[in-house]
């Protein structure tokens, strides 16, 4: 019998990486109430004093509204300094991409298709 933090664990796979200078938080599975908290503690970490945060969604099946939460929680702490949330949420999976129109969050928040599609407009605010 999985206790309920390995059963949270089993629910959401979090990991971090740096792509060109840049933080790269990606998760798969779902977020929702229980596994939120992770989440934006991933979030949290990562986003440290960098320019930009890219979360990758791409593969996330489910997300709540503690999960959306969470994604404007960071959106703010790194507007106020000045930073960039970028979401990678592709066209197919509207699990996240559905959410985030309905709830008007892609007006805030830069969603686009792919990492490469954050990371080559990074670069081009980086060398401007």
């Amino acid at each position: 019998m999985l206790s309920m933090e390995e059963a949270q664990s089993e629910k959401l796979r979090i990991s971090s990486a740096v792509r060109e200078g840049f933080p790269v938080v990606t998760v798969s599975g779902e977020i929702d109430l229980y596994t939120a908290p992770r989440f934006s503690d991933a979030l949290a970490e990562a986003s440290g004093n960098a320019a930009a945060l890219i979360v990758d969604l791409s593969t996330i099946s489910y997300i709540d509204s503690a999960g959306l939460s969470a994604l404007l929680a960071v959106f703010r702490r790194l507007s106020s300094r000045g930073a960039s949330l970028y979401v990678i949420s592709p066209p197919n999976n509207p699990g996240v991409r559905r959410v985030m129109e309905v709830t008007r969050l892609d007006s805030l928040i830069s969603v686009r298709p792919t990492l490469e599609d954050a990371l080559k407009e990074l670069r081009v605010k980086k060398a401007a």
